[in-house]
Formats: structure tokens, sequence, C-alpha cells
């Protein structure tokens, strides 16, 4: 059941929360055509990128929709694996407009804006009106490359469609796309490479014309994004450090295996090998 939140509890939730944790969290606010973007999280998660996309999208519906009124999204990025939300979608309606207080780990792309059209519609009185969220998903919408904490390549990148996202490497100015997937926790590109995980332990590589699927199945709570680089032309140096943890990994691309760096007589090899030749 869905429920109304009142503005006051809405507003003094996020100041409580930012102030308490004001040592760990980001929150980042942008305007997005006639939506307003607030983003609240640990670290800069490629988490954040599919919600300026998803703010896109309900930007398109409610011009397609025909609301005159103000449109507040409220992301309270649900980074802890261990927390438990009873009521993970929230909103208000006042004379201004639509206030949503939206809380997850990983957005559904496709869920969240059914959500919001439902609000909309009954915002508008017309309970019975035909969705259109299929109709918007059907147009793409790239990465964003709005913040500078993020890198950004020419070679790759990805957009979203139908409520995919398409992961894709340039070929002589043609779009190949190589993956699909729901959620992409953190994305780098490389100079010649590109490394993106899908969930907080598992990532992909893809160097040439293959994709290699890593399962860092030992890692459990992770908080933050990885910093990755290349130190030399055939290593990259993968480096997770929070307050209470730090991990660090080579990977080879010649031969593929990630070691751990404190003991690098182990290493995990690619569960998975797919080809991305087109």
């Amino acid at each position: 059941m869905k429920r109304y939140l009142n503005k006051f509890v809405l507003i003094l939730f996020f100041t409580i929360s930012i102030k308490a944790y004001a040592h760990k969290d980001i929150v980042i606010k942008k305007r997005i055509g006639k939506v307003e973007f607030v983003f609240k999280t640990f670290d800069y998660y490629e988490e954040i990128n599919k919600c300026l996309i998803i703010s896109k999208y309900v930007n398109k519906l409610i011009v397609k929709k025909g609301y005159k009124g103000k449109v507040i999204l409220f992301f309270s990025h649900i980074y802890i694996d261990t927390v438990h939300i009873k009521e993970k979608y929230e909103w208000n309606i006042n004379n201004d407009g639509l206030t949503f207080l939206l809380k997850d780990e990983k957005y559904d792309i496709t869920n969240t804006l059914m959500f919001i059209e439902n609000v909309i519609n009954k915002a508008q009185n017309k309970n019975d009106s035909k969705s259109i969220v299929g109709q918007i998903l059907k147009e793409k919408i790239y990465r964003p490359k709005i913040l500078k904490e993020f890198d950004y390549s020419n070679k790759y990148s990805y957009y979203v469609q139908n409520g995919n996202i398409c992961v894709y490497k340039l070929k002589k100015n043609t779009e190949v796309v190589f993956d699909e997937v729901k959620n992409i926790f953190q994305f780098k590109p490389l100079k010649n490479c590109l490394i993106y995980f899908t969930s907080k332990n598992i990532f992909k590589l893809t160097c040439k014309d293959e994709i290699y699927v890593y399962n860092l199945s030992q890692i459990d709570d992770i908080l933050s994004v990885f910093k990755i680089k290349f130190i030399s032309p055939e290593i990259i140096f993968l480096r997770n450090k929070t307050d209470d943890i730090e991990i660090n990994y080579f990977l080879n691309i010649k031969t593929n295996k990630l070691y751990h760096l404190d003991k690098c007589t182990n290493f995990v090899m690619p569960n998975e090998v797919k080809s991305i030749k087109k």
C-alpha cells in the first residue's frame, strides 16, 4: 500500500540523514528539465548516473502527461545490504507539486517510472489512464556526462533503452553493443580497456574482442568503489579502501589472472568468457 508522506517529515528525514552521515555521505543536486534531482549516498556509485537517467525519463513523462506542478525526486540510496526498509517508495502532494522519497539499493528503471506515473495519474485524477512508460522507454538515453567525479571515454559507454543498460564499444563510429545488464555498480573506462562492476563483487573486463567475468565471492562488505588504474602496459591495479577494510588486486590483462596483492600465489580465473566480435 502506497503511503502519503508529509512534506515536513520528508524534509526532516533528509536533514537528519545528512547531518548524521556528514562524515560519510555525499548529496548531489541537479535540475533535469522540470525535475529536481537529489541523490544521497556513500560514494560515487554508477547508480547515481542510472538515477539521473531515470530523472530524464521522468521529465519526458511529465511533459507527455501535461503535468504542470513541480516534481522533486529524492533518491536515498541504500548502500548497506543489511538495511531493511518497510516502505521503499513514498510520495507527497501539495499546492506546488509532487515530492518523491525513493529508497533502494538497485533502482529498477521500469518499476520506478511506473510508480511515478501512477502517482501523476492520481494527481491529475486520471487513474484509468493508459500507461505510456513503455513508449517512453523506447527512447535511448546515454550515460550522462554531468559529474566530474566519473570517468568518461569516447570508446566505451552505455545507454538505456527498454529498461536495459546497453554497454557498447565504438567501432568506426558505430555503436557495437556487447552486453545488456540491469545494474552497474561501477563503470571504469581505461585507455584501451573497460572494467565495469555489475554488483559489488562481480566485474567484467574487455580490452579487445572478448569479455571476461570475475567473481570476487570472498568480498561481502564493500562500501566504496574501487580505485582502478594501469601501473604498466599489462597490469591493472584495483584498490578498495574504507576506514575498516582495504582490498588490493593486480589484474594481468595478458593472462587474464587476478592476483591478491598480499597473496600473489593465489588468483581468480574468470568464470565466464564471451566473444564480442561483430
